[in-house]
């Protein structure tokens, strides 16, 4: 019995990661599905207490500010004011211990975060035991049923969303070797190079999870342009390069600075497939072939 079922669920993974392979192959996705399952994520995170803080002040960003602690802060009053907990105290030094934590933390401030928004905190994600509270006298209350939530999220995320990433994640490192080493052998054309490189960028996207919507695909760069973005990671570079349509012939050109390292053999690796112009700063040379 127990192999019986072991074997379906071995079964049902591999057809989902051979299905999701064989669309991307093929330039097909699975629709709205993706979306689909981000909205219904959203919408069972409604029923988890939100723990964002409210605040209306001009300047509300603290470099990292300890989520457990036996101060609570006056948001909305001021943000060096501090009151203590309801619940009884058993060292005085953790009292000390976060007042000093909680002085630092409203001194040191910096002058990016507070243009952006503060990530989620674990327990009202799911991704940790919700039972885990910043205060323990918080008028939110986690019932059963969020509990229950917790582990069916737990084994859906380990049981059925790792293994299906690793397997996809590891399925594009073997497609990106072969084409490298196929492309060694025979000499590939800049279309066949186009839709290899596409098809990667579309494996690794899928193998990280990635939902994205792209908009105003009306202003992406015409043959023969060049966009040039600051400070992209490898990441960013795929996510952009998977939404490329092969029908146009043409993709983006990556440019960046030649590093040493593993990042050097990711370069020499993204020079295999698509265009690439990287440049050695320090060297007149190099500046010079890339103005040119």
């Amino acid at each position: 019995m127990l192999n019986a079922l072991l074997s379906i669920y071995i079964g049902w993974l591999l057809g989902l990661v051979l299905t999701t392979v064989l669309l991307i192959i093929f330039g097909y996705d699975w629709g709205p599905l993706p979306h689909l399952y981000v909205k219904l994520v959203k919408f069972v995170q409604n029923f988890y207490p939100h723990n964002y803080p409210q605040t209306h002040t001009s300047w509300p960003a603290i470099i990292k500010q300890c989520d457990t602690s036996l101060l609570r802060k006056h948001r909305d009053d001021s943000l060096s004011s501090f009151y203590f907990s309801e619940t009884p105290m058993l060292n005085v030094f953790d009292v000390c211990s976060d007042a000093f934590k909680a002085g630092f933390e409203a001194i040191i401030q910096d002058q990016l975060s507070v243009a952006f928004d503060s990530a989620p905190p674990f327990y009202s994600t799911l991704l940790e035991h919700p039972g885990r509270l910043p205060f323990l006298d918080t008028k939110h209350r986690i019932s059963r049923r969020h509990i229950f939530g917790y582990f069916v999220a737990l084994l859906f995320r380990y049981g059925v969303l790792l293994p299906i990433r690793l397997s996809l994640m590891f399925v594009s490192f073997i497609f990106s070797t072969t084409a490298i080493v196929a492309e060694y052998f025979m000499d590939m054309t800049d279309e066949q190079k186009l839709r290899v490189g596409i098809m990667n960028c579309r494996l690794f996207c899928a193998g990280i999870g990635l939902v994205a919507k792209y908009h105003n695909r009306q202003y992406r760069p015409k043959h023969p342009g060049i966009a040039v973005a600051n400070h992209l990671s490898p990441n960013d570079i795929q996510a952009i390069y998977a939404d490329i349509d092969p029908n146009n012939g043409y993709g983006f050109t990556v440019t960046g600075q030649r590093q040493t390292g593993l990042i050097c053999f990711i370069e020499t690796i993204a020079e295999k497939l698509i265009p690439t112009l990287w440049v050695e700063r320090r060297s007149a040379t190099d500046r010079k072939r890339f103005m040119d």
